[in-house]
């Protein structure tokens, strides 16, 4: 996930990624992703952080808010798997 998080194409890393993993660790990878939103897990204590930190900040600009939370993720060593779900959100919100 961090190679994805940091990509310039997350969806082709992701893909190659993934093809290259064996079957039992991609189901263990699945369950791991399903969980990331629980109270608790790492994403949701990543998100959790950066909220406190900017949540009273406004803008009308969701580009430069996904921006600043990308930026901020990768910049953080404990939050690989949210900068990587941002870069691919960010990726497909350009490619459009």
């Amino acid at each position: 996930m961090k190679a994805v998080s940091i990509a310039a194409n997350p969806q082709t890393e992701l893909m190659t990624g993934m093809s290259k993993i064996k079957t039992e660790d991609a189901v263990s990878f699945a369950e791991k992703i399903k969980s990331n939103g629980t109270k608790g897990s790492q994403v949701y204590n990543c998100m959790e952080a950066f909220d406190k930190k900017h949540g009273k900040e406004t803008t009308k600009d969701k580009g430069a808010l996904t921006e600043k939370l990308l930026k901020e993720m990768q910049s953080q060593n404990n939050c690989p798997v949210v900068a990587a779900i941002v870069n691919l959100s960010l990726a497909n919100t350009k490619s459009k």
